[in-house]
This record gives structure tokens, C-alpha cells and sequence, in this order.
């Protein structure tokens, strides 16, 4: 499984082919990008929205053992400069 976390509600997220717009669930458990054209993803962000944001790629393998690997990345999305500061990355 391949997640998207972190994209206000609203944004609209498509590959070229697949088009989703994120509501409360995506929030809560990411939008599945699996079999997404990873490479062409863009987001278009709601008008009024300028707050700074934190956006997560998280993936989840089964192993053939049945264990589980799990790897994220993080990166900032600066939506108002004013504030760049505050958005932070561990």
C-alpha cells in the first residue's frame, strides 16, 4: 500500500488518470496512490487555504515471511511564507 497523508480537505489530487478530491477519511487514513502514476502527481490546493503543511508518503510491504516493512517520507509544502518557519520536518 502506497498512502498520501497530510493535504487539506478539498485538494484535488490526479496522476493524469486518476483524479480524487481529499475529504475527512482521506484525512484521517491517506489517500491510496498504489498503481498512481507516482511521477506525475499534482495537487491542486483549495482557494482560501494558506496555512503551511506537512504532506507524508508512507509505504507497506508484506514481506514472504508475513512480516511487514514500512518506510515514510515527509517533506513541507510553504503556502504562506510568512510563516515558513513553523513548518517543520523530523
Amino acid at each position: 500500500a502506497v498512502h498520501l497523508h497530510g493535504l487539506p480537505i478539498g485538494s484535488v489530487v490526479t496522476d493524469g488518470t486518476h483524479t480524487h478530491t481529499i475529504d475527512a477519511t482521506d484525512q484521517k487514513d491517506g489517500l491510496d496512490i498504489l498503481g498512481w502514476a507516482r511521477g506525475s502527481i499534482e495537487v491542486r490546493i483549495p482557494a482560501g487555504v494558506n496555512h503551511n503543511a506537512i504532506i507524508t508518503v508512507e509505504a507497506t510491504t508484506q514481506n514472504p515471511d508475513g512480516t511487514h516493512a514500512h518506510s515514510a517520507s515527509s517533506a513541507p509544502v510553504i503556502l504562506d511564507p510568512a510563516h515558513a518557519g513553523d513548518v517543520i520536518v523530523s
